[in-house]
């Protein structure tokens, strides 16, 4: 059974707030109230009362044109004239509610007011939307956008390109209803016009659904529907209920389907307004026939007729004859006899309810249903054994088939668009999250230095005060500062620094450029990483080996590749969840390389071995080089490992015990360390 096509929400200028009404009729029975103030009080109730009584409405408009045309108000005229037509409109009157509106146009443009006759154009285009009249309503829409535009009315203008993207929605041009309700939707965010905002989040999942991406349209409206939770702007939640009904429906929940549209159709109900109650009669109708439950389907079918007849809307009817003549073709013949429908007429009935349906689709300009429908007409023209008439309708449904082919690949185009955009977004998300963190880091560094630089003037000061306490004081900060200084240098060698440097302009000489490149991206790469690191505590000991890793690898390409490494973790060693101190085991690995594998004689090997033992790990380097005892003839010292040591006697207080240790054992040839670490 194919599912019911959607319910699109319009938004025409309404609140509907009960206890607003009721505040203006308290105002409207004070006795001395001047003709002004009375008009436009009048105003104001006919305004409000078009979406919850519009019978009333009417009354307050009729009352208003009547006491603005008696005291000479004229000016007044244009906006009494609008809401009567809105007025009629709701209540189903639309040949009415037509001449009032063009009166209103006519009126307010004589007058010059611009938003008065942007107001009664945008009605008037949506009572042209409502009726499938939609190459009406887009000219319509074109006008009062650009003279909002040059108002510079922002609230109104997205509200006017939310139902201009409404009307392309209808005629199936997604990229255009998307750029409109999309605009509609920032620019109402912008102006804080939350109900509008909510409109274009609604119809953005309604462009989603259409294109089968049911999961991003749910999300729009779900979205959109957490706004109508405080009961306000009852008629557009039930708008949304129904396109949420629907979903379900395509998705083969039924009985949410029904709990839904049976919601929207209380709020109808509850509101006056005929057209929306048949809408969701229909889409009742729809979800029953659906579940192959005819009956129900066929009581709600009529019902839904029956209001049309005197609220037509062309869109919806065209849905629900199609429907209809779809359920009246499925239905078992003991069905039809107990709906009223004879079992012989069968082919008939569907055939003329399905003309119906295609004629009001074509003058909606609804082709993908007029395909639909021409493909069904052609299949019981055939059962009627009509032949010639058969292929005419087969005929119109191929053509439109190409037609429509076309558009699908505009579907999946703007489809892959829609995904693009995501993706773009979310990287720049992500650019924007990484620009934000490193601003962070920028901030403490300069507030650390200013700081620092308040620390010293103060010290200079006191020091003209007291020359001994500035002595001590300034002793103990240029220790804590040459402490804090040592381990961002000893961090990263400096010698490494420069010979990095020298390789590099080596390549750039020899006019390896690639080579130079990768060997600057990672040489940057792993400069920033040490600087991210140096304020860190602890980091996990996957992005230690892996800061590692990247040291190693820019040695070995210095080095000529005159030396070979690996690391081996133990299995049992979460190194996602197991934390260190950023660059522990660099110092030790920096010796290795630099005083076990320097002269480059023979080919190196340094290997590394992270265990656990209990609540410790064991982290060893050995390496086959030339050993302490070279090291020590050379009289070389490694300040690196000495603040490695410092660094660890910290850690071990902090934890309470002296768990914390290096141990360096001579080997022949080559050194090996083990740190031992408490696990965290």
């Amino acid at each position: 059974m194919r599912s019911l096509g959607f319910f699109l929400c319009y938004l025409s200028f309404t609140v509907a707030l009960q206890a607003t009404i009721d505040s203006l009729r308290q105002q409207l029975a004070q006795n001395n109230l001047n003709d002004t103030a009375r008009i436009t009080l009048l105003i104001d109730l006919a305004f409000y009362n078009s979406s919850t009584d519009p019978n009333a409405g009417i009354r307050y408009a009729e009352e208003a044109i009547r006491l603005a045309q008696e005291t000479q108000q004229d000016i007044r005229l244009a906006k009494a004239y609008s809401y009567k037509a809105l007025n009629l409109h709701q209540s189903g009157q639309d040949s009415l509610a037509i001449i009032w509106f063009k009166k209103a146009i006519q009126t307010a443009r004589q007058r010059k007011q611009v938003i008065n006759e942007a107001s009664a154009q945008h009605n008037l285009a949506l009572l042209y939307t409502d009726r499938g009249e939609y190459g009406k309503a887009l000219a319509i829409r074109q006008q009062v956008n650009l003279l909002l535009e040059k108002a510079g009315d922002q609230q109104r203008l997205s509200n006017a390109l939310n139902s201009t993207g409404a009307i392309h929605l209808h005629l199936a041009n997604y990229p255009e209803a998307l750029h409109f309700f999309q605009k509609s939707h920032q620019m109402a965010l912008e102006g804080n016009e939350q109900y509008i905002s909510q409109l274009a989040l609604e119809n953005i999942g309604l462009v989603h659904k259409k294109m089968g991406n049911y999961a991003k349209a749910l999300h729009y409206y779900n979205q959109a529907l957490a706004g109508y939770m405080n009961g306000q702007n009852a008629l557009s939640k039930s708008n949304l209920l129904a396109n949420i009904a629907s979903l379900y429906d395509e998705q083969g929940n039924q009985t949410k389907a029904l709990n839904l549209f049976k919601e929207a159709l209380l709020i109808n109900q509850e509101a006056g307004y005929p057209r929306g109650e048949a809408r969701c009669l229909t889409g009742i109708a729809t979800v029953y026939a659906g579940m192959k439950h005819y009956p129900e389907a066929f009581l709600f079918f009529r019902k839904a007729d029956s209001l049309f007849v005197h609220s037509p809307d062309p869109n919806a009817m065209s849905a629900l004859y199609t429907s209809w003549a779809e359920a009246i073709e499925a239905a078992p013949d003991s069905t039809l006899q107990h709906g009223g429908y004879g079992a012989a007429n069968r082919l008939s009935i569907t055939l003329s309810l399905a003309q119906k349906a295609l004629s009001y689709a074509q003058s909606s300009e609804l082709k993908e249903r007029e395909m639909h429908l021409m493909y069904f007409i052609s299949k019981v023209h055939e059962q009627l054994q009509e032949h010639p008439e058969a292929l005419k309708s087969l005929h119109r449904y191929a053509s439109l088939k190409d037609t429509l082919l076309g558009e699908d690949r505009k579907i999946a185009i703007v489809k892959k668009e829609l995904q693009f955009e995501a993706d773009r977004k979310e990287l720049q998300n992500q650019l924007m999250l990484q620009r934000e963190r490193t601003q962070q880091k920028l901030i403490i560094i300069c507030a650390t230095f200013l700081l620092l630089l308040g620390v010293i003037a103060f010290i200079i000061y006191k020091k003209r005060q007291n020359y001994r306490q500035r002595q001590q004081e300034l002793l103990l900060q240029t220790k804590i500062s040459d402490t804090e200084m040592k381990v961002l240098r000893l961090q990263m060698n400096p010698h490494f620094i420069f010979n990095c440097l020298n390789s590099i302009s080596h390549y750039i000489l020899k006019q390896d450029y690639k080579q130079a490149d990768y060997y600057l991206t990672k040489f940057a790469k792993l400069m920033r990483t040490t600087l991210e690191y140096s304020q860190e505590k602890l980091i996990p000991l996957e992005d230690e080996l892996d800061l590692l890793t990247h040291y190693i690898k820019l040695e070995q390409m210095r080095m000529n590749n005159t030396f070979a490494y690996s690391i081996t973790v133990d299995p049992a060693i979460d190194i996602e969840n197991t934390s260190v101190p950023p660059l522990i085991l660099q110092p030790f690995v920096e010796n290795s390389i630099w005083h076990g594998f320097s002269d480059g004689t023979s080919l190196g090997h340094l290997n590394i071995t992270i265990l656990q033992q209990n609540q410790h790990l064991l982290c060893t380097i050995e390496d086959n080089g030339k050993g302490r005892k070279v090291r020590r003839a050379q009289k070389r010292k490694s300040y690196g490992i000495q603040l490695t040591r410092e660094r660890l006697q910290l850690l071990s207080n902090e934890n309470g015990s002296h768990t914390a240790d290096i141990s360096i054992n001579d080997l022949t040839p080559g050194t090996r360390v083990t740190v031992k670490l408490p696990i965290v």
